[in-house]
Order: C-alpha cells, then structure tokens, then sequence
C-alpha cells in the first residue's frame, strides 16, 4: 500500500485554495480563489457536518447556513492534508456523476449525452 501525503495545510473548504498567512481568518476575510467566507463553521475544526448539533463544542450557538461568516469566538480554522483534499475532491465529482440529469437530450448522431462510468474517472 502506498504512503499518503500528510502535508498539512489550511484551505478553503469550497475551493481548496491554501490559506498562506499565519493568523486565523478575522470575520471578513473571504477566500481569494472563490470569495466565500472563510470565517465560517464549514471551515471549523469543530464543525460536525453529519451531526444533529453541528458544533462539536458544547453549548455554542446553533448557526443555521454553516458557509456563511460568523462572529463565532471559538473559531479554530481547520487542517487538512493534502489526502484529505484528494478524498472530498474525488468525492464531489462521484456526487455529479451520480446527481447528473437523466435525459439530457441527444446529439446530432443520435448518441446521448449522459456522463458515462469511464468519465466518473477521468
């Protein structure tokens, strides 16, 4: 089995796009790369996405839209390695795969133009 890169880095949770300066992301700081906040509880440590209580720190306040900024003081911008993006990049592009509308019509020669399996991994 192979080794997997373990270079930990700090990135937007939409885009990818590294944070490179060395302090956390104040309240209005927004993504270069795609312009989403990155003062948010998607980018949390504590950020529990499949959770009823989506924050993993006892009696914090509930924020509903977890993309958007927040004024959350116990904000702790969130590590991830470099497998770690490989793994929810290869997991989007499954989702897309499998949301792609059905019958999205014909092309001229009569072959259709649904993503075919090989494309899931190209």
């Amino acid at each position: 089995m192979g080794r997997r890169n373990n270079n930990i880095m700090k990135t937007c949770h939409r885009c990818h796009r590294p944070w490179k300066n060395a302090e956390t992301p104040g309240f209005n700081n927004t993504c270069e790369g795609c312009g989403n906040s990155l003062h948010c509880c998607a980018n949390c440590d504590y950020y529990r996405p499949r959770a009823s209580v989506r924050c993993g720190l006892p009696g914090t306040e509930q924020i509903l839209d977890a993309n958007a900024s927040n004024q959350c003081r116990q904000f702790e911008f969130l590590s991830r390695s470099a497998s770690d993006e490989y793994e929810e990049a290869a997991g989007d592009k499954t989702r897309e795969f499998l949301t792609a509308e059905e019958g999205q019509g014909e092309s001229d020669a009569g072959e259709t133009n649904k993503p075919t399996w090989d494309q899931l991994f190209s």
